[in-house]
């Protein structure tokens, strides 16, 4: 509830209370003051006992006693200012007029009218309460930091991601979920939890291969407490050493890089591969 309401100069000729005034007394020169004097009642009233935007209680023929202009409300049926419903009567859109939103909007519209005008006048003149209020932040700084250093505002944190919650899961298998929960856990307890980009990664990646390959994927990198996510294989790599799994000595690793080398004839290849094999028969 306030004080006020708010009236607009076109409703003078707006094509709507012309008809409200014509319906109601359309011989009588000062229909138009009537109408828009019975509006403004309507509105007043609204302002002070509406419920929203509504009327409790309130029927037409209340509301014409009220106002001393029979058939009144039925001329504002009729133009869609009114509806009759529940024993109430309803006002469409008068919260968008005169709701406290609107007439928010309504002062703080003034207020800048009102500063443009001053500013334009006298531009040196006239400060905002944005500037006020500037200058007694600043005042209060300078007086708490004496060296002139202002203090950091602390950023508002963002909320936190969780990879098995915030996420879209490719399967809709209970496996799976029980699996990607398992992982996420075990990301965790490496102190290296998923992000969002990695999450995402690994998902579309997991997609691909498919829901039987993804969870045989999963279950080998816990196994292997991995970081990543990696396949197992259904063959023994070449150049892996005895056992499956296990990774290349040092020296098998290096004869792998010399035979690679030797394909291409050169003399240094030649030369660490019998360094290499020589290194072999000294084991």
């Amino acid at each position: 509830m306030s004080s006020w309401i708010k009236f607009r100069t076109s409703l003078l000729n707006h094509p709507k209370v012309v008809r409200i005034a014509s319906a109601i007394c359309p011989h009588d020169v000062r229909r138009m003051s009537v109408t828009i004097g019975a509006i403004l009642h309507i509105w007043a009233m609204a302002d002070t006992h509406a419920d929203g935007e509504c009327l409790p209680n309130m029927s037409i023929e209340a509301l014409d006693l009220l106002l001393g202009v029979p058939g009144f409300a039925k001329a504002m049926v009729d133009v869609g200012w009114l509806e009759e419903r529940d024993g109430s009567l309803y006002l469409p859109n008068y919260q968008e007029h005169n709701g406290p939103t609107a007439k928010r909007r309504a002062l703080d519209q003034t207020r800048k009218n009102s500063v443009r005008k001053l500013s334009a006048s006298c531009p040196q003149s006239v400060r905002t309460d944005a500037d006020v209020l500037r200058t007694k932040r600043e005042s209060k700084n300078k007086n708490s930091n004496p060296n002139g250093l202002l203090p950091l505002t602390p950023t508002k944190k963002s909320a936190k991601f969780d990879p098995v919650a915030d996420i879209e899961a490719p399967f809709a298998s209970k496996e799976w979920a029980e699996a990607w929960a398992k992982w996420c856990a075990h990301r965790t307890e490496l102190r290296k939890p998923l992000t969002r980009q990695a999450t995402e990664s690994q998902l579309a990646e997991l997609a691909r291969m498919g829901e039987e390959r993804a969870l045989a994927a999963i279950h080998h990198s816990l196994r292997g407490g991995w970081q990543g996510i990696f396949e197992p294989k259904a063959e023994k790599p070449e150049g892996f050493g005895a056992g499956y799994g296990v990774r290349p000595s040092p020296t098998e690793r290096a004869a792998q890089t010399a035979e690679r080398l030797i394909s291409g004839k050169s003399a240094i290849a030649n030369q660490i591969f019998a360094e290499l094999q020589a290194m072999e028969m000294g084991q």
